[in-house]
């Protein structure tokens, strides 16, 4: 029958697999050990608003009255 190695990279084997990941990393030292520097510290990013409509700053309860765009109360109409 056919040999699965045969269709499949050499890349892809657990030997070029350990190969690749066998020098070991090393953990760095703590932070109270660096060399000091005289750069400037970098800056968190700046903020900006998304773009569109806020959203609400707070969910309206149940037993609040609805308003419209207006800021009026709605009416209920009777049919």
């Amino acid at each position: 029958m056919y040999n699965p190695g045969d269709f499949v990279h050499a890349c892809y084997s657990v030997d070029t697999y350990k190969r690749v990941y066998e020098p070991a990393i090393l953990p760095i030292t703590g932070q109270h050990e660096w060399a000091p520097t005289f750069l400037i510290p970098p800056m968190p990013p700046s903020f900006i608003r998304k773009i569109g409509r806020p959203t609400n700053s707070r969910r309206v309860e149940p037993e609040e009255k609805s308003r419209n765009r207006k800021g009026k109360n709605l009416k209920v109409q009777k049919l």
